[in-house]
C-alpha cells in the first residue's frame, strides 16, 4: 500500500487574510485589556471589572490566547459584543488610541468575512470544511449532516462498533484478521427503509487478492456472523446480497423509534489474511483495517488490538478517506481523498485491555467471550482506541501502521 505525503498546500488568500485579522484582533484586545491594569487571561476579573457576561470574557481569554489565529476565527464575538467590550474599557481608562484599534481591527475581520464568505456563520463552516482545530476538525459539519443524513436515509444508531484484531497466523509470514463489528442503538425513522448494515472490506498482496478469500464466522457465531448472545431489543432481519466480490447483509423493513431499536454485532476471521512483513516493493511496507461509515451513527468506536508479538500494529496513525472503498481495494493513495479529520488513537490500559465503555453496554463481556474462539489469550493482547463523533457518512475510517522488515 502506498503512504500518504504529510505535505499540505500553501495557505489560500482566505486563510491568509483571516490569519492577519485574528492576528490584529487578538493583538488589539491585548493593547486594550494592558491599557485598564487588567490580565486578558484574567475572565472572571474581566467580568467583574467591565460588568460584562462571564460566557463573553471566557471567549474573549481563550480567543487572545489562542496560538493558531485560523483556529481562534469561530471565537471572535459578533459587532455588538466588542462594541460593549470596548465601551465598558473606556470607562475604565482605555485610551482613545487602544479602542479605536480594538473597533478597526474588527471592522477588517468583520470585512474579510464578508468578502470571502458572506456572513458569520458561512465563516464558521467554511473554517470547519478546513479541518480547522485538530480532533474537532469539521464537529460542526459532522453534526449537521448527522441530522440531515438521518431524515433522507430513515436511519441513525447511537454508536458503530469495530474491533479489530490482529493475532499470529498459521503461517510465519501472514497474520490472521479477526473483527468484531455492530451498531448500538440501531433504529429507523420510517418503517420502509431497507439498509446495509454490514460491508467488510480487505486486500492482500498484488499476487494473492483477499478479496477472493471469504471472511467466515467465529466459533459460536450465527452462520451469517451474528453473535446472537448478545443482540438486544427488536429481532432484525437481515437478508445477505452479493455484491461484485463481496456480500452485504440487508436490514429488512420494521417498526420506526424505539420500538424497532436495537443492538446487533457479528464476529469473523479471515485466517492468514495478510503480510506479517513488508514487501520489497515500496508500496506494500503498510498494514491496514478500516471501519466502513455506512450508516448515520453519533459515535464511533474503532478499537485496534494485537497479539504482543505483533505490537507494530499498535504504531498505527489515523486516516478518514472521503469515500468507502471497493473490497479487495487498498485505500487512497492521493491527498484528495482524504478528510482533514485528525484524531490520535489513545492506549487501551491493561491485560486484557480494558475496553468497556458506556458507548457499547455489554461490550467487554463480548470481546472476553471472542477473543479465547480465536485461539488467543486475552491477556496477550494490547489495544488503541479511537473514538469519533459523527463519522461522516460514506467515508472509510482507517488505522495504517508501518509492517516490519522480514529478518
Amino acid at each position: 500500500m502506498t503512504t500518504l505525503s504529510a505535505t499540505s498546500p500553501a495557505d489560500s488568500p482566505f486563510e491568509m487574510q483571516c490569519r492577519e485579522a485574528v492576528s490584529e484582533l487578538q493583538a488589539s484586545l491585548i493593547h486594550l485589556y494592558d491599557s485598564c491594569g487588567l490580565d486578558p487571561g484574567a475572565p472572571q476579573e474581566a467580568a467583574r471589572r467591565f460588568g460584562l457576561n462571564k460566557t463573553l470574557t471566557w471567549t474573549l481569554a481563550r480567543l487572545v490566547q489562542a496560538g493558531d489565529p485560523l483556529a481562534a476565527a469561530s471565537l471572535v464575538p459578533g459587532r455588538g459584543s466588542i462594541a460593549r467590550v470596548v465601551a465598558a474599557a473606556e470607562l475604565h481608562g482605555a485610551s482613545d488610541a487602544a479602542a479605536a484599534r480594538v473597533r478597526e481591527a474588527a471592522d477588517r475581520f468583520e470585512t474579510m468575512a464578508n468578502h470571502h464568505v458572506g456572513d458569520r456563520s458561512e465563516l464558521e463552516l467554511a473554517l470547519d470544511s478546513m479541518g480547522v482545530g485538530a480532533n474537532e476538525a469539521l464537529d460542526l459539519s459532522r453534526r449537521l449532516a448527522f441530522r440531515g443524513n438521518s431524515g433522507i436515509h430513515g436511519v441513525q444508531a447511537r454508536t458503530r462498533l469495530l474491533c479489530a484484531i490482529v493475532l499470529p497466523g498459521a503461517r510465519p509470514d501472514r497474520i490472521d484478521l479477526a473483527m468484531i463489528s455492530g451498531y448500538v442503538g440501531f433504529r429507523r425513522l420510517r418503517p420502509t427503509s431497507l439498509w446495509p448494515l454490514f460491508k467488510v472490506r480487505s486486500w492482500g498482496d498484488p499476487q494473492e487478492p483477499v478479496a477472493t478469500v471469504r471472511w467466515q464466522p467465529i466459533d459460536g457465531a450465527d452462520p451469517n456472523g451474528i453473535l446472537h448472545e448478545f443482540r438486544r431489543g427488536y429481532a432484525a432481519e437481515l437478508v445477505e446480497t452479493a455484491l461484485p466480490g463481496g456480500h452485504e447483509y440487508v436490514l429488512q423493513p420494521g417498526p420506526v423509534g424505539n420500538d424497532g431499536a436495537f443492538d446487533l454485532f457479528r464476529g469473523e476471521v479471515l485466517r492468514n489474511g495478510a503480510n506479517r512483513y513488508a514487501s520489497d516493493d515500496a508500496d506494500e511496507r503498510t498494514g491496514e483495517l478500516g471501519a466502513n461509515i455506512t450508516t448515520p451513527v453519533e459515535h464511533l468506536l474503532f478499537d485496534l488490538v494485537a497479539h504482543e508479538s505483533l505490537a507494530f500494529a499498535l504504531e498505527a496513525e489515523t486516516l478518514v478517506f472521503s469515500r468507502i472503498f471497493d473490497q479487495g481495494h487498498a485505500t487512497g493513495s492521493g491527498i484528495a481523498e482524504r478528510l482533514p479529520i485528525t484524531q490520535t488513537p489513545t492506549p487501551l490500559s491493561g491485560r486484557p485491555p480494558a475496553v468497556a465503555t458506556p458507548l457499547v453496554p455489554g461490550y467487554a463481556e463480548m470481546f472476553a467471550s471472542v477473543v479465547p474462539r480465536l485461539g488467543l489469550d486475552p491477556a496477550e493482547c494490547r489495544g488503541i482506541r479511537v473514538e469519533m463523533r459523527y463519522p461522516p457518512l460514506g467515508s472509510t475510517v482507517s488505522m495504517r501502521f508501518d509492517l516490519p522488515d522480514r529478518s
